[in-house]
């Protein structure tokens, strides 16, 4: 299977990027083609999560920058599984609502949009970083790393209304 957590988190900033570089004119395709290709993207988490189970799922782990010991990982717990969906979806609304809202600066906007959902993707499959923070320094840091994770969320929430504010007219 292919790595399902980073394509889901980086196929956002993929779309952002061709909007940027595509013609304004073709932003609103670009952004609704790229939520909805991040939500069929992150559809296997949900087909194959096993609920049964307390670990981390889909595990991605790979050596960044081996001569400094930097690890590049990720993954997901069954607390964080359903804002990836959720973020997925909303993003969908989100392109599909402000269609005909958004007349000035529209490619900025759904560039904003694309960066905003991949940023709050990212966040979401972070659960490796609660956990490892649980086994050595104990539950404080546990708590610690979700009300972070809760704090981005919600700072994602809203820069969206920003957003929206900004760039409707």
């Amino acid at each position: 299977m292919y790595p399902v957590l980073t394509a889901s988190t980086f196929l956002p900033s993929v779309g952002a990027a061709l909007i940027f570089l595509c013609p304004a004119r073709l932003a609103r395709w670009i952004a609704l083609v790229t939520t909805i290709a991040t939500l069929a993207v992150s559809a296997p988490l949900y087909l194959h999560f096993d609920t049964t189970s307390s670990a981390l799922q889909f595990v991605e782990s790979r050596a960044w920058i081996p001569s400094w010991n930097v690890v590049y990982g990720m993954g997901v717990d069954g607390i964080s599984l359903p804002f990836i969906l959720l973020s997925a979806v909303v993003s969908v609304l989100c392109v599909a609502v402000s269609w005909n809202a958004i007349q000035v600066r529209v490619w900025e906007f759904y560039a904003t949009l694309r960066e905003i959902d991949a940023s709050v993707v990212d966040r979401a499959a972070e659960g490796i970083g609660s956990v490892t923070d649980a086994v050595s320094q104990g539950l404080r840091s546990a708590v610690t790393g979700h009300a972070q994770y809760y704090g981005l969320m919600m700072a994602a929430g809203v820069l969206m209304a920003i957003a929206i504010a900004m760039f409707a007219r």
